[in-house]
């Protein structure tokens, strides 16, 4: 869903609450309150408040009896000029994982590798994507 057009969310100014308002259906509006981490609910009001940060699409899951909002909060930032960066960053994406690599520009040795392995996001991916085939 966009922000404004299938969810919004706002700051409550006496609360400091985030509060969210879904259209999961034409008419049909779920409200309340978000909660989770302070420091993520700190990122999420500044992205709301502020005019140098977009708001963009959100998810709703449901997970346990619980449900989760992903919002996607983008924000611009400078780039360091390539050629006065001292570390070098490689980034390879397979099926399994992402592998980060950090390379010194002068020497070109290994700073540090780190691997992600995703292997449950992309089970739980395939588990939604065989369900709403299916239905």
């Amino acid at each position: 869903m966009a922000h404004t057009e299938g969810y919004r969310l706002t700051v409550d100014d006496d609360t400091e609450r985030v509060q969210f308002r879904i259209s999961p259906k034409p008419y049909k509006k779920v409200k309340g309150h978000l909660r989770g981490e302070p420091v993520a609910m700190d990122e999420l009001r500044d992205a709301i408040t502020s005019d140098e940060v977009d708001v963009g699409q959100a998810e709703l899951l449901y997970r346990d009896g619980v449900y989760y909002l992903h919002v996607t909060v983008t924000r611009e930032f400078d780039v360091p000029d390539p050629d006065t960066t001292d570390t070098l960053v490689g980034v390879d994406i397979n099926e399994r994982d992402v592998a980060l690599t950090a390379l010194d520009r002068e020497t070109m040795r290994t700073k540090g590798t780190l691997v992600l392995d995703y292997g449950r996001v992309k089970q739980e991916r395939q588990r939604y994507h065989t369900i709403t085939t299916r239905c």
